[in-house]
């Protein structure tokens, strides 16, 4: 008997179950024609005919609104992941988030896990120096560093438990990982020693149905549902002034992610200012409960900042000792976002105001200064406005069942203005790639 591996793919066309599955993939071919002629009339042979001529880049491809409404009922929960995913691609989203579809991929330690580790090691951190009563800008760099030494080995206790086998390879990377985030404590034990605001929360959770967790950010839609924005901040920052409370919301970012005006009036990255305008607004006065702020105080923004947790790569001159290097990966720690335009607010992240701890700087003997990065509070509020009808506007196209393939341009790798396509772990089930 010939075994199975050694057929042509052409000998499973004479099951009619075989053949019909077959002509999906054969249509609009010569073989596939001849098999449409093949198969008897069924309803089996008219749906493979139909999907198979059905474009997944119509745009009027549409997923119900019976079954939208089954899938998430009157609230529409949603993360700012999510947000982004159906923004960089409605089609992508479909697949994942509604059809399940997902990369079978092998398991290893990539880029993610480094991020979630530093994430990790800077929340264990904040803790342990709330559970001591400790304020990390009177810390001295000895004192943090043995705390990043006890944080950084429990997180790898947590990763790999003990009598997990480990390649020396994987030892390498999570010392690499230890001595980075230890890095980034130090940077910011800098940087609090000189700046007036203080950590007030850390890895503050957002979501529905947990009491120790703040509420969701609500919106409501035209057709009366609503949609929440669920999430979780990773640190928060305040400078109190009388009684005024100034806050601002710092995202640890693995990668190079730059705060872009641009994505966010495209409904990419809207986590920031939407967690910052959030917690200000404090509908149900649950922050101020959570961070013991008195009932009569106003709360202000004061900036939304991205802190990469990646050093960059940088070329050295010349071979340099330990500490130089050491010292040049601290200054390579990026950080962008919108700041409020306030001279008192921004001196007091920044007592020098030379673009060190926050993108902003000035000029000293001329008093020019970089404002690319500031917003004056008309600005932050219209901002906020504009952010509100953004997110009603995507979750209408998603409670509408909207499902086409319309892939955001941004640059790919390669320059071409394909990269959503490029990177998408559904191109292989996408006519659009």
């Amino acid at each position: 008997p010939t075994a199975i591996a050694g057929l042509s793919p052409d000998a499973f066309l004479y099951a009619k179950e075989a053949a019909a599955e077959k002509l999906g993939a054969l249509y609009g071919t010569p073989l596939g024609n001849a098999l449409i002629s093949a198969l008897p009339p069924s309803e089996t042979r008219d749906r493979r005919m139909t999907a198979a001529s059905a474009s997944v880049t119509d745009a009027a491809c549409r997923v119900t609104a019976e079954t939208m409404l089954n899938l998430y009922g009157k609230s529409l929960i949603l993360t700012q992941s999510r947000i982004d995913g159906y923004v960089s691609c409605p089609f992508s989203y479909f697949c994942r988030y509604i059809l399940k579809l997902s990369e079978n991929a092998p398991a290893s330690f990539d880029f993610r896990d480094m991020g979630n580790f530093i994430h990790r090691a800077l929340e264990k951190f904040f803790r342990l120096l709330s559970e001591r009563g400790l304020h990390i800008g009177t810390l001295t760099a000895a004192e943090v560093a043995a705390l990043s030494g006890t944080v950084g080995d429990e997180c790898v206790a947590e990763l790999l438990p003990p009598g997990t086998p480990c390649s020396p390879r994987l030892m390498h990377r999570i010392a690499a990982l230890k001595r980075s985030a230890a890095l980034f404590m130090e940077e910011l034990r800098e940087e609090f020693s000189q700046s007036a605001f203080t950590p007030l929360a850390s890895e503050l959770e957002i979501a529905v149905g947990n009491p120790h967790a703040l509420s969701p950010v609500r919106y409501m839609l035209p057709d009366g549902s609503a949609v929440l924005l669920t999430g979780k901040i990773d640190r928060v920052d305040v400078l109190i002034s009388e009684k005024t409370y100034y806050l601002r919301v710092i995202d640890y970012k693995t990668g190079k992610k730059k705060f872009s005006m641009e994505d966010i009036k495209k409904g990419v990255g809207l986590q920031l200012p939407l967690y910052l305008f959030s917690l200000c607004a404090d509908a149900e006065k649950k922050f101020r409960r959570m961070a013991d702020i008195p009932h009569d105080a106003a709360l202000r923004p004061a900036g939304m900042l991205y802190m990469e947790t990646r050093t960059a790569d940088v070329v050295l001159p010349e071979p340099l000792s330990g500490e130089e290097v050491y010292r040049f990966a601290k200054e390579s720690i990026g950080r962008s976002g919108i700041l409020l335009d306030d001279p008192v607010v921004l001196s007091a992240m920044d007592k020098e105001e030379a673009g060190r701890f926050i993108p902003y700087k000035r000029n000293k003997e001329t008093g020019k200064a970089d404002t690319h990065s500031l917003m004056n509070q008309e600005e932050l509020d219209d901002l906020s406005v504009a952010l509100g009808k953004t997110v009603v506007r995507i979750a209408g196209e998603l409670r509408e069942g909207i499902a086409d393939a319309r892939p955001m341009q941004r640059k790919g790798t390669s320059g071409h203005m394909n990269g959503t396509c490029e990177l998408c772990p559904m191109k292989t089930v996408c006519r659009n790639v």
